[in-house]
């Protein structure tokens, strides 16, 4: 999804992340104006009673409730289940609690399974404001169709080659959403190709990718395709998507999957019938015009490179490729090197954060350059300086507190609101600092 207009929620079970979408910041919110949002609603409601579970077979209708990421205040078309909201007319207004998570995602709150939007996400134009907002529904019911939620890391596509092929693959994709016919298909041959060779430079790619395919890039089909977008105004935004995103392992699935929804509309009309999260797009493309793959992948992706300007893209990717070791570097020495403060990662923690801007190091460590984390412990705030989240070790990273006894806990670059029964303590096994339950016996980390 376009990150002003769309929404990430990644399952990173323990660790749930939920974008802001993006370089939005709190304090640019406006508040909510309830005729708008009530506009808003019913144009909700024209699209999905328009499309009558015609789609996936289940209605997309349901909960919204838009929120404002500085005042928190909240607008909903149906009431909650606890008494939270307070009905206007038609509308429902409260404040979201501190401790609860905000982003565009389709969350359980206050007894009802929301979808939930950022009000700051609602673009001025009608197209993309329905994208966002079925996106989202999609969300919301696609447990219920048998698409799970999940988010693998896709590490391997901030690596230069990842992020070569994946662009080559979607320049030809660009080529083929504005062509017909033959110079279309020959277009789609040309991606998958280029899809083949770079999953087969990285082990178990095809498997990571495919599964946030069906998991963001079905849902940005969903919005792209409800919203009535052209195959050349999606072509405009996989062009733009190479220069927009600053990191691809999470943003990848929102150009690639509408893209070859939309391909495969034209040459597999009834494809989304018994469509399974074990299924590859790709995959399903290439059966719907008849391509093989060739014996010689890298010869034949090499061939077929040279008419999307493999040289000068190779060129600009290994200048970036310099730049984000010397970034990577400067966080190894904040977040690695030097002493940190420790915080363990338990079951149901949640964080707000730019999926644009996560840089992975390893595969095991990302980096959340800017975030808010909720967990048992309390609610840390990075507003500078990163967060570095160790999923092997199932704890996140900042660094030390500059008085270890203040509340809040603060350090450089973050704030931590910590909840009674937690205290900060030396590590026995590191520099630094971890933080302590002490409410019950827990081990060093």
């Amino acid at each position: 999804m376009r990150l002003l207009v769309r929404c990430l929620l990644a399952v990173l079970c323990p660790f749930t992340v939920l974008a802001f979408g993006g370089n939005m910041k709190p304090e640019e919110a406006g508040g909510i104006d309830p005729a708008l949002a009530d506009e808003y609603f019913r144009e909700f409601e024209s699209v999905c009673e328009k499309d009558n579970g015609a789609l996936w077979g289940v209605p997309l209708q349901g909960p919204v409730i838009f929120v404002d990421m500085g005042s928190r205040d909240v607008v909903a078309n149906q009431a909650d289940a606890e008494g939270r909201l307070t009905r206007h007319g038609d509308l429902f207004a409260g404040t979201m609690p501190p401790e609860a998570l905000v982003g565009n995602t389709a969350i359980e709150w206050s007894g009802v399974k929301w979808t939930m939007l950022l009000w700051q996400s609602m673009s001025e134009r009608l197209e993309d404001r329905i994208r966002i907002m079925m996106h989202e529904a999609f969300h919301r019911v696609q447990d219920e169709i048998g698409f799970p939620m999940t988010s693998p890391q896709n590490v391997h596509l901030d690596t230069l080659d990842g992020r070569l092929w994946l662009q080559l693959e979607w320049r030809a994709l660009e080529r083929a959403l504005r062509a017909d016919g033959d110079e279309r298909n020959e277009a789609a041959e040309d991606a998958l190709v280029f899809r083949a060779y770079r999953r087969s430079l990285f082990p178990e790619s095809a498997k990571d990718e495919r599964v946030l395919e069906m998991h963001e890039g079905i849902a940005e089909y969903t919005g792209v395709k409800l919203s009535g977008m052209s195959r050349t105004r999606l072509a405009d935004d996989v062009r733009m998507a190479q220069e927009k995103y600053k990191t691809f392992p999470r943003s990848f699935a929102y150009t690639s999957g509408p893209a070859y929804g939309l391909l495969l509309d034209e040459l597999a009309g009834d494809w989304r019938k018994g469509l399974k999260p074990e299924d590859d797009l790709g995959t399903v493309l290439g059966g719907s015009i008849g391509f093989e793959m060739p014996p010689d992948l890298k010869g034949e992706a090499e061939r077929r490179s040279e008419r999307y300007d493999l040289a000068a893209l190779r060129a600009a990717e290994e200048e970036r490729e310099k730049e984000r070791e010397k970034l990577i570097a400067s966080y190894r020495e904040a977040l690695i090197d030097c002493p940190v403060l420790i915080l363990p990662v338990p079951h149901g923690m949640g964080c707000e954060s730019n999926p644009n801007e996560e840089l992975p190091i390893s595969e095991h460590e990302t980096i959340f350059p800017t975030c808010r984390v909720k967990a048992e412990w309390g609610i840390l705030t990075v507003s500078q300086g990163g967060l570095l989240r160790n999923r092997e070790r199932k704890a996140v990273y900042v660094p030390v507190p500059s008085d270890p006894d203040a509340r809040p806990l603060k350090g450089e670059g973050w704030i931590l609101e910590l909840k009674e029964g937690w205290t900060v303590v030396p590590s026995e096994r590191e520099r630094g600092f971890v933080l302590k339950d002490l409410r019950s016996k827990i081990q060093d980390c």
